[in-house]
């Protein structure tokens, strides 16, 4: 400060100069440790990715395993039902005309195609988007982009 504004006052710009270095050195500090937490979060959605999709396998697993079952238990019980009906139709038949009993109705089966059971869930694209974020905004869609610029600009305070 010089002596002019020494003796009649003058505007003290230390503190603003120091707390502007203090916010630089936040922003570095902010900046540093996000890209630390988007590493390593990077690094746990893989393993979560993995790990939903082998539980979502194994749902489809045991419905492909019961799906079969299930219309086999369909398919008996309707034989079953044909076969009693049949049975009633040819009893009352004998007894009204005297006749003996006889087997001429057979029950008719049912074929279920249950193959549409067996699915497999398609690879996982989560190690190519992967690469693209590591890359920043390269191979992205033009929303992912737009979003990102859009939080960009909203960070600086000028959206």
């Amino acid at each position: 400060m010089s002596l002019f504004s020494d003796l009649f006052g003058g505007t003290d710009r230390s503190a603003q100069k120091g707390q502007i270095r203090a916010n630089a050195g936040s922003q570095d500090f902010i900046e540093q440790q996000s890209q630390i937490a988007r590493n390593d979060l990077l690094n746990l959605f893989g393993d979560a990715d993995q790990a939903s999709r082998a539980g979502s396998q194994a749902a489809l697993d045991v419905f492909g395993q019961t799906i079969p079952q299930q219309f086999s238990a369909i398919s008996q019980g309707n034989m079953g039902a044909q076969q009693t009906i049949a049975d009633g139709i040819r009893g009352s038949r004998a007894a009204l005309m005297g006749l003996p009993f006889q087997n001429s109705l057979a029950p008719q089966g049912i074929n279920i195609d249950s193959s549409f059971a067996q699915q497999q869930l398609p690879e996982s694209t989560f190690g190519n988007r992967q690469g693209n974020i590591a890359q920043g905004l390269q191979g992205l869609s033009p929303e992912e982009n737009q979003l990102i610029q859009d939080f960009r600009i909203s960070r600086q305070g000028a959206f």
